[in-house]
């Protein structure tokens, strides 16, 4: 098993996550690589508009990255728990 991080140097990230897999719908996460891209770290975000938009439940996700040369590989992939807030501005 090779424990070294995937160098990310020339790649470019993409997330999405959608309540079922063949979903119509889609929510882009925001990716970016850090500096140094050898490390393998990939930073995915939402706005707060995009999370409360989301509805409550269980939801599934990958994070992919492609090439210049437009080769696409799925380095992460799982699900994610949205729950319902329950603090309100007062």
């Amino acid at each position: 098993m090779d424990d070294s991080a995937f160098n990310l140097t020339g790649y470019t990230p993409s997330a999405q996550m959608r309540k079922w897999a063949g979903s119509a719908t889609a929510t882009d996460f925001t990716c970016e690589v850090p500096s140094p891209s050898s490390q393998g770290k990939i930073l995915i975000s939402l706005t707060a508009t995009q999370t409360a938009a989301l509805d409550p439940g269980r939801h599934v996700y990958d994070i992919r990255v492609s090439t210049a040369g437009g080769n696409i590989e799925t380095v992460v992939e799982g699900s994610v728990l949205v729950r319902e807030g329950v603090t309100r501005s007062w």
